[in-house]
């Protein structure tokens, strides 16, 4: 059996009776008593027991029990009628012999059918009182085969009531022909037919009450099992993180949204029966108050139905997700990663064989190769297998370290971009502004000095996301969701420090020596011999570097700029399509790392060679050029094509 909601069960009604304490004799009375509802009087079924008279003392003036003085008593009485009814002129028929005869078998005849009617009586009351007992105990309990057992007793009294009335019509025919047939003899009064069928009616009324309300409870408790099962799947579901679950939990639930809309129009209905028929005192309980409540379940019905709503929408984000999650993610990803890592792992391995390429500017390109290896490793692999797992298991440290890593990772990605960007609009415009400051510094420890100064941005960028970092609901974030100054805050600082601060740096000096390559290419004399290569190589170059600082803005504003509105604003977007926005803004944020060993592969045509070398197995085809494919150094002071890279 279910067990029951919380409603406490409180009776208001005494166990002897189907209605409230201050009627509880009254319904013993209208069930158990032959009244003198023959009375001009309107019957009252809620008349006092007083008022009422047992069925008893309402046939003891018919019956002559044996082994008593009433015996002789009343047939006494019955002589002395017939003595004197033989003087009187009767409006039936006259008396004679065979009347004589035929009058102490019709007398004997009545007093066996009031024995009779008396066992009838006496076994309704036994069974009123049985089924008092039980209809109580089922409203109490509410265990089903009570219920249907107090039914059954309902059926049977109600039956054997049936008969009694039949019984009762009987009687009285009896003796309309006993007065009219011995008119000298008054026997007796008529039993009051009309009142005890009246009665019959209310007892039928209440007890069809009663099933209405053993269907309700039956129902409400089927229901809550269903609601059970659908939990129990909805938890499985959260446990075990399968779609079918939910999928189950949802059917249930519609299951469960139909049976209340039965209970709805159930209650309905017996609400209008009792107010037709004057049945609200009966079965009163805080239970059933509630249980017969139609605005509670109207509000149910409405509740459940935006709950399933919400469900549904909540299974359709799902299948998007786990599609995206399963599917889409890691194939793009994938390929992103298999890119960015190929391509820059192998301007790793180029620079650590060729000593050739250790140059100051080179240096530069391999310090960010490594730093493109490093956020692609960390915010690709490593994080959809973070997004997979729903718990942390590695401790607190371990989650500190990985949530500084990630930022840092990010952030020597982006700003090594912007040291470049810085370096190539010096080398065009051939400005060194330590020179400037009256000091000489080495190129290489320049570089050592730029590359120690991007680590340390990106050091200082991580730094905030650790603070606060945790393990909150058993997995790894960088502070709770109730910290709703700490999401203002980081976003902000994201936005300057990933987004407006490095790219307005990279748009304006990538730009700038792009328009400076530019400006270049119209002094060269486009006839002179070997000039036609150095101009063309300029002018890719120009438009190399603006698309990196294109390939920049598309790969960081979009997430940044998105996890600010959500932070700062009532912008909201609905689950799917946030989860579709937020992976396809994700995804942009490796874009630059995947382009910086593309630019450079179309740039340099010495890259290129070592390039084709150890991807494709192609050797570089012998040339009395110089290596970087460009002419030696003009008089006018050329960049080679290493420089401006």
């Amino acid at each position: 059996m279910f067990h029951m909601a919380p409603l406490q069960l409180i009776l208001t009604i005494s166990i002897t009776g189907f209605c409230s304490t201050d009627t509880e004799t009254t319904l013993t009375a209208s069930f158990n008593s032959f009244g003198t509802l023959h009375t001009s009087e309107k019957y009252n079924q809620y008349s006092t027991a007083t008022e009422n008279t047992n069925i008893n003392n309402s046939l003891s003036r018919h019956v002559a029990k044996r082994g008593n003085e009433n015996v002789a008593t009343t047939e006494m009485k019955i002589d002395d009628n017939l003595s004197g009814r033989n003087n009187n002129k009767t409006v039936c028929n006259n008396s004679n012999d065979t009347d004589k005869i035929n009058y102490e078998s019709f007398k004997i005849e009545i007093e066996n059918e009031k024995r009779e009617l008396i066992i009838i009586n006496d076994t309704v009351k036994r069974m009123l009182e049985e089924i008092r007992n039980v209809t109580w105990l089922f409203i109490n309990d509410h265990k089903e085969y009570v219920g249907h057992e107090a039914i059954k007793l309902c059926h049977a009294y109600l039956q054997q009531k049936r008969n009694f009335l039949h019984k009762i019509r009987i009687f009285n025919t009896h003796i309309n022909e006993y007065n009219c047939k011995f008119t000298s003899v008054t026997y007796s009064d008529i039993l009051p037919e009309e009142g005890y069928e009246e009665e019959f009616r209310e007892q039928q009324h209440i007890i069809l009450k009663f099933e209405y309300l053993h269907g309700l409870i039956s129902d409400y408790y089927r229901m809550h099992e269903v609601k059970e099962k659908a939990n129990n799947l909805t938890e499985k579901y959260n446990t075990f993180g399968h779609l079918s679950d939910l999928e189950k939990s949802i059917e249930e639930g519609e299951i469960v949204k139909e049976m209340i809309r039965n209970i709805s129009e159930n209650v309905k209905m017996t609400n209008n029966f009792s107010r037709t028929h004057e049945l609200e005192r009966y079965f009163v309980t805080n239970f059933t108050t509630q249980l017969l409540d139609s605005n509670f379940w109207e509000l149910q019905l409405e509740n459940k139905t935006k709950e399933l709503e919400k469900a549904i929408r909540y299974i359709q984000d799902e299948t998007v997700r786990i599609l995206l999650h399963e599917s889409v993610q890691p194939v793009v990803q994938g390929i992103i990663f298999m890119i960015g890592f190929v391509g820059n792992g192998v301007m790793i391995i180029i620079f650590a064989r060729h000593g050739d390429l250790h140059t100051a500017t080179n240096m530069m390109l391999l310090n960010l190769a490594i730093g493109d290896v490093l956020n692609l490793t960390i915010n690709i692999p490593i994080f959809y297998s973070y997004t997979v797992s729903t718990r942390w298991r590695f401790g607190l440290h371990l989650c500190k370290a990985y949530r500084f890593l990630r930022q840092l990772a990010i952030g020597v990605s982006i700003y090594s971009i912007v040291a470049l960007s810085v370096q190539r609009f010096l080398a065009v415009t051939q400005f060194d502004i330590f020179r400037c400051h009256g000091c000489r510094i080495p190129k290489n420890l320049k570089s050592f000095l730029i590359i120690s100064s991007v680590w340390l941005a990106g050091c200082m960028i991580a730094v905030p996301h650790t603070v606060n970092a945790g393990i909150y609901e058993e997995n790894c974030y960088g502070a709770s969701d109730q910290n709703d100054y700490y999401q203002k805050t980081i976003t902000l600082i994201d936005l300057l420090l990933f987004c407006v601060i490095p790219l307005t740096s990279i748009t304006a000096f990538s730009v700038s020596s792009a328009y400076r390559l530019k400006m270049s290419i119209q002094k060269l004399p486009g006839e002179a011999v070997g000039m036609q290569a150095a101009i063309q190589a300029r002018a890719v170059s120009s438009n190399v570097l603006i698309a990196l600082a294109i390939v920049s803005a598309i790969s960081y504003i979009p997430l940044y700029l998105l996890l600010f509105l959500y932070a700062w604003t009532d912008f909201r977007m609905y689950p799917a399509t946030h989860y579709v926005v937020f992976i396809i803004t994700y995804t942009l944020l490796f874009g630059n790392s995947c382009f910086n060993p593309i630019a450079l592969y179309i740039v340099s045509s010495k890259f290129r060679g070592y390039f084709n070398r150890y991807l494709f197995c192609r050797r570089r085809k012998n040339t009395t050029e110089n290596d970087m494919g460009t002419s030696r150094t003009s008089t006018d002071n050329t960049l080679t094509i290493e420089t401006r890279l």
